[in-house]
């Protein structure tokens, strides 16, 4: 074995470093891919490595048998054969990288700082090749090993200037808003639905008021600095922020910087359950937006939702207003009909009723809709306003969007997010349909100690109620797959890679059947059935 780049000779070094190249590229991409998901919070990676996800990913096959040859290599040094096993290993997966990619590879989206980081990895772990004098698998080994470290490195190397922009930012966004003391300024948080009620309460408004929302996904402090400050203006009349968490005391500061009038808390469940610690703990800090409400602004609840319930009732400081189907609630829903593509239903606001016709698929969009009618209510708008605002609402991009046919089967997109309450919605909706009725399924995360227990309760609950569901993963699905035995239904939960799914809804759906994609691995499954038909 030759011992420095600079005197390969033998093909198969050469073959080895190529391979490595690729294989680089490929890990380096799904490293940033995962931390850009998780928004760069060393919380989140740390629940991502624990997850079935992260262990294949550090404890696989292929990882373990390159720790063992690292091994070899250390205690029988020299083993002039041990190439033919390193190339045997980076062939495979280079074999698997290709099929991956031409099935559609996680690539992050790029920005001025991944770029940076991208080329910063690279520069790192190719400069071994001219400096070190280490037999070249040896070397590529030990840099294979190294890559995550190195991510890591750079990225905490980055958060610092990161924090000190960010601060900077939100101390302008603070500032510019003190100029504008009319805006009123809606915040609206909660476990799930948040996104849907920022953009309804957002048409609605728009009836009587110029309005600024945080755009899509758009929830953390610099997200919202940038909205102010791009957007904000003197003509702007009313701001619409969602606000995200993943721990107590993060609300309460995006609150610091918007000021909000108006909060909305549209309901509390295990989304997030292990980065909180607690329900209790979801609670405290979804709260802090309302604790933030000043003596003479407006508190907004789901009155449907236990956890809510509970935070209406601490709620003295300033006024509160509650929605949903309970007999008890200021804004009251009643007589829901769902179609396959829309939903009808009345909102009472005391002795007002507006009959509301919506093309929206699925009867847990009207829980979003009377969070947004209650603040436009409030508001003063007219009951003309609002009904005309609510017949104007279409689908948020990935949530129960319906996308298109396969073979005459309607596909569902509703790969946005992934929570208990989500999947329930989602299998109650799939009952409008008359045809065979298939759910493909990202395994949820970060529900804590609750979280077999709360795949356990959803297969229970609705695996009688579909043809099939489809694991986009190995998550628990062994536990899962005994539990379906003991219900006598095997045959209905199967656990398969997206592209497999995709593969076998191609052989089985026909005309009338409705397929809904849920989470955010299932969206690879949406996309590669839709290739299938091109």
């Amino acid at each position: 074995m030759l011992n420095n780049i600079s005197q390969i000779g033998d093909w198969p070094s050469v073959a080895v470093l190529l391979l490595f190249g690729l294989h680089l590229a490929r890990n380096l991409f799904y490293q940033l891919f995962i931390w850009q998901l998780k928004e760069y919070r060393i919380d989140r990676m740390r629940i991502f490595l624990l997850s079935s996800g992260g262990k294949q990913w550090m404890f696989g096959k292929l990882a373990i048998a390159k720790w063992l040859l690292l091994a070899v290599y250390f205690l029988y040094e020299p083993v002039q054969t041990i190439v033919w096993p390193v190339l045997g290993i980076f062939a495979l997966e280079s074999v698997l990288i290709i099929k991956e990619w031409i099935s559609g590879v996680k690539r992050p989206q790029f920005t001025l700082k991944l770029l940076v980081i991208t080329l910063c990895s690279v520069i790192f772990l190719f400069t071994p090749f001219w400096l070190i004098r280490f037999p070249i698998p040896l070397l590529i080994l030990t840099l294979d090993k190294l890559l995550p470290f190195v991510v890591l490195f750079l990225l905490l190397v980055f958060m610092v200037p990161a924090h000190f922009y960010r601060k900077l930012m939100v101390r302008r966004a603070t500032n510019k808003l003190r100029k504008f003391p009319n805006l009123i300024r809606i915040g609206i948080t909660g476990s799930y639905g948040k996104s849907s009620t920022k953009e309804y309460s957002s048409v609605l408004l728009a009836e009587k008021f110029t309005v600024v929302k945080t755009e899509k996904t758009l929830n953390t402090d610099i997200g919202i600095a940038r909205t102010i400050l791009n957007k904000v203006t003197a003509k702007s009349e009313a701001l619409v922020v969602e606000m995200g968490a993943y721990k107590r005391g993060e609300i309460a500061e995006l609150a610091r910087m918007v000021k909000p009038t108006i909060g909305i808390i549209t309901a509390i469940n295990e989304q997030h359950l292990e980065l909180f610690g607690s329900l209790e703990q979801t609670r405290k800090a979804k709260y802090e937006l309302i604790a933030s409400l000043p003596k003479n602004g407006l508190a907004v609840f789901n009155a449907d939702n236990q956890y809510t319930r509970l935070m209406a009732k601490k709620t003295r400081h300033c006024r509160v207003l509650t929605y949903g189907y309970n007999k008890s609630a200021d804004v009251r829903i009643s007589d829901a009909k769902v179609t396959t593509n829309s939903v009808s239903f009345k909102l009472h606001f005391g002795k007002t009723a507006l009959t509301c016709r919506v093309q929206l698929p699925g009867k847990q969009q009207v829980y979003a809709i009377a969070a947004a009618a209650t603040a436009a209510w409030y508001m003063k708008l007219t009951p003309a306003q609002i009904t005309r605002g609510i017949s104007l609402l279409t689908p948020l991009s990935h949530t129960m969007q319906i996308t298109g046919e396969f073979h005459g089967a309607t596909l569902i997109d509703d790969t946005f997010n992934a929570n208990p309450d989500s999947v329930r919605a989602a299998v109650t909706y799939m009952q409008t349909w008359q045809g065979k009725k298939y759910l493909v399924l990202t395994p949820l995360i970060e529900l804590g100690g609750q979280t077999l227990a709360q795949h356990e309760k959803l297969i229970k609950e609705e695996l009688g109620k579909v043809n099939r569901i489809y694991l986009t993963n190995f998550t628990y699905y062994r536990e899962l797959k005994q539990l379906a035995s003991k219900l006598q239904m095997p045959e209905k939960l199967i656990a398969l890679p997206p592209q497999q799914i995709a593969r076998e809804l191609g052989k089985i759906v026909t005309s009338g059947d409705v397929v809904v994609f849920e989470g955010r691995e299932a969206r690879h499954a949406l996309r590669a059935l839709a290739s299938l038909q091109n």
